[in-house]
Formats: structure tokens, sequence, C-alpha cells
């Protein structure tokens, strides 16, 4: 799961460059971010305990991904750049709160830092979706 994971970051990268660089670029690009995805799984499974490596490759490309929405929103080219931003934002809340071991948050039920970051990731799943039906 984490193998396919990887490759779905890498493809997030890969449309933010097509956003702000165009077809081409995010064609060139592709497999040597494919390559860095699957390097990041490797490395994260490969030494126990390095499972923090997945994790910085996530906030990187999110980290991008944030940076380059907001600045498309601020110059209104893409209507959809203000809800892939947030997106992205709440997308990197949810990796700091998985990547918080002892956080525990119970409502209704306990949630360990897993789940506490599927039910945040779900929002950022939400505002991506939202982003991306408006172009």
């Amino acid at each position: 799961m984490t193998a396919c994971l990887s490759a779905a970051i890498s493809l997030v990268a890969v449309g933010v460059v097509h956003d702000l660089c165009g077809a081409e670029a995010a064609g060139r690009v592709l497999p040597v971010l494919l390559t860095a995805g699957l390097l990041a799984y490797a490395v994260s499974r490969a030494f126990a305990g390095l499972f923090i490596v997945f994790v910085v490759y996530q906030a990187l490309a999110l980290t991008m991904a944030l940076a380059v929405y907001a600045w498309l929103a601020a110059q209104g080219v893409l209507p959809g750049a203000p809800w892939l931003a947030a997106g992205a934002a709440v997308s990197l809340a949810a990796a700091g709160t998985q990547a918080a071991r002892n956080l525990r948050v119970t409502c209704i039920w306990e949630f360990d830092h897993n789940g506490v970051f599927h039910l945040v990731q779900t929002l950022g799943v939400i505002l991506f979706g939202i982003g991306l039906s408006r172009g």
C-alpha cells in the first residue's frame, strides 16, 4: 500500500508541474518523480524505523503543491487553485498528525495518530476534489 501511496504522491507532484509549467514539463518530470517516490518507499521499508522518509517525501510534494497553488490563486489564472492550495495545507496538517506517534483523540471512539490522519486527510481530499472540479 505504501508503494501505491508513494506513486500517488509522485503523480500529484506531476499534476502540480503540469498546472504550473504545462504538459511537456509534466511529461519530462514524470519518470523522475515516480522514481523518487519508489526510492522513498524502498528506503522507508529497507531500514526499520525510517517511515519518516516517506513522510518527508509526502511533505515536500505537498509543500510544493501549496506554494504553487497559492501563487496560481494569487495570479487568478486557475479557478480551482484556492481550493487546491487549501487541500494541500490540510493534507500537510494531516501528515503532521500522522508523524505524531503519541497523538490520541477521543470523539465517541478513540483515534490514534493514524486515525486522526485519515479523518483530517478526508477533508483534504474533499478540498482537492472541489479544486479539480473547478479547473
